[in-house]
């Protein structure tokens, strides 16, 4: 992770009241406690992966000017690792720190800063060790009334990787401080109201007429927000058309070629025009989110200009015992897992004939499928037809400790989706060192897989794809190096730092603050080169 936007002020004596008290950190990416970079560009594994930052500016606080000396960008925040301090997160201090760096408005997070034994000559930067990062939840920006309109929540039995993008960032922002409703479909069971921690849902409406419900609820309560978030699934909610307020438009992917795994071809011709022709003119004003580069790219390729889409990488839930599922074996016969919908773009089926196709090599090959969907008794059927329904588990839906110890004990995830605009299970995968394997072409799993470090992506067509999956189930070595990249790689998501990035956007739409800056990921900060360039020749070439 590149960090942007940050400041450090230093002086020359610390404050008398808090003699560890040297600055205020000002941007959004350093987020938990515990965070340091040291001079050998180590984090710390609370946000393993950020030893880099750009923008520094060292300071001095009582004089409030620049240094003479400023570290170029993307120089570290270095110095001796043994000067670790104390998180300090006394407002008192943030609010008297803050009142001395009128040059940098809009801070929002304290930082502490440990001197050195030694102080340095002046002209010289001050070096620092560690940097703790303290939230101060008084010192937050305007607080603002959030509606989210998507078409389903977490309890609905077709949620997915969209879903969880929603709730979780939700949840970030009221964490914050803002005030978060879900506008969502109702579904068989379904309360009409409900509360998910402090975020407000309400279900109105079905799987088409929710809608409808959403424009008519903007034009009945037109004051009660002050920013839409109009999540995107193919059809938006058209909330330009019935509201004033700011919108910011979610998508996750374009759905090009997958109208026809839903509906005839008269409405799937009518549901791209929809996508591709009329909603980019009904938001040609709004501003957009998506999660990955692919996506922005697809965006563009309909009409929608780049410039005007923020791009918020999906996090990651990290379970408390995440250590513990380190030390579960691995079963002893190779296993692949897929987890997600079962819809037909998805493409389980490919999964399920890896099995059969390769019975006569890999005859103790077992595949898990978790998650549920209208697609799931085709998959069924399916592996039945292939002789092959002894060895593939279909589990449905899980609770996220089973999901969790299955992704930990399996070999390897494969994702044979032919479109994804990011795809959790990936990183959630990769929390456990188990390696992916993903189609290139799908979009998002081209940057939740870095190619050759964290898994493989393959070239187009099953029989690529076969061989790309058995390359990682054959060569042990290959799984461990891989396996290993994708735990540092998918620990540093994080689902605060999504819903921080989000609010900036949020903020910036309302004119309450600065829009956010790009999000950079620096993979050799977050992998690790070496061991895969250490291979065999060969070992790492294109399948």
């Amino acid at each position: 992770m590149v960090v942007r936007n940050l400041v450090v002020l230093v002086e020359e004596d610390a404050p008398p009241e808090d003699p560890d008290l040297l600055g205020l950190y000002e941007g959004i990416a350093l987020t938990g406690k515990g965070v340091y970079v040291s001079s050998e560009g180590e984090a710390d594994p609370v946000q393993r992966g950020i030893p880099a930052v750009r923008e520094v500016a060292v300071a001095r606080r009582a004089a409030g000017q620049v240094a003479e000396e400023v570290p170029a960008p993307g120089a570290l925040v270095e110095g001796p690792a043994a000067d670790r301090p104390r998180a300090h997160g006394c407002p008192a201090h943030l609010a008297g720190a803050r009142a001395s760096t009128s040059s940098y408005p809009g801070v929002t997070h304290g930082v502490t800063l440990r001197a050195p034994a030694s102080a340095p000559t002046r002209g010289q930067p001050r070096r620092t060790s560690v940097v703790d990062v303290v939230h101060d939840a008084r010192a937050r920006p305007t607080r603002l009334r959030v509606l989210y309109l998507s078409w389903r929540d977490r309890e609905n039995p077709e949620a997915g990787g969209a879903e969880t993008f929603t709730e979780r960032t939700c949840e970030v922002l009221t964490e914050l401080g803002h005030d978060v409703t879900l506008f969502t479909a109702r579904f068989p069971g379904a309360r009409r109201r409900d509360r998910h921690g402090d975020v407000r849902i309400l279900r109105r409406g079905g799987r088409f007429s929710v809608y409808l419900a959403g424009m008519l609820h903007l034009l009945l309560h037109p004051r009660r927000y002050d920013v839409v978030v109009d999540v995107q699934n193919g059809v938006p909610f058209w909330s330009p058309l019935v509201t004033r307020l700011p919108v910011v438009n979610i998508v996750h992917h374009v759905h090009h070629g997958q109208w026809d795994s839903f509906f005839g071809p008269g409405m799937a011709r009518l549901g791209w025009w929809l996508e591709s022709r009329l909603a980019p003119w009904v938001y040609r004003r709004a501003r957009y989110v998506t999660v990955s580069r692919a996506t922005r790219a697809e965006m563009e390729d309909i009409g929608i200009d780049p410039a005007r889409v923020d791009l918020v990488y999906s996090g990651n839930d990290h379970p408390e015992d995440l250590a513990g599922y380190a030390t579960l074996p691995r079963t002893p016969h190779p296993t692949l897992i897929c987890v997600g919908r079962l819809v037909p773009h998805k493409h389980v089926e490919s999964a399920v004939d890896l099995l059969a196709d390769r019975a006569g090599t890999h005859p103790d090959l077992v595949l898990h499928v978790v998650g549920g969907g209208q697609w799931g008794e085709q998959v069924r059927a399916h592996a039945e037809h292939r002789g092959v329904a002894d060895r593939v588990i279909m589990h449905g839906f899980v609770d996220e400790p089973t999901k969790h110890r299955l992704l930990a004990q399996s070999w390897v995830v494969v994702v044979p989706s032919h479109k994804e605009g990011w795809c959790l299970s990936i990183v959630e995968g990769g929390l456990h060192g188990t390696p992916a394997v993903a189609f290139a072409s799908a979009g998002g799993p081209s940057e939740s897989i870095v190619d050759g470090r964290t898994g493989l992506l393959s070239a187009d067509g099953q029989t690529a794809f076969e061989e790309q999956v058995l390359r990682l189930v054959d060569d042990a070595h290959l799984r461990s190096v891989l396996g290993e990249n994708a735990r540092r790689y998918a620990s540093t998501f994080d689902w605060r730092i999504s819903g921080r990035r989000l609010e900036q956007t949020l903020l910036s739409v309302t004119g309450a603050g600065p829009r956010p800056a790009e999000d950079q990921l620096d993979l050799d900060a977050l992998t690790d080169p070496e061991a895969t360039r250490a291979l065999p020749a060969g070992q790492l070439a294109a399948g």
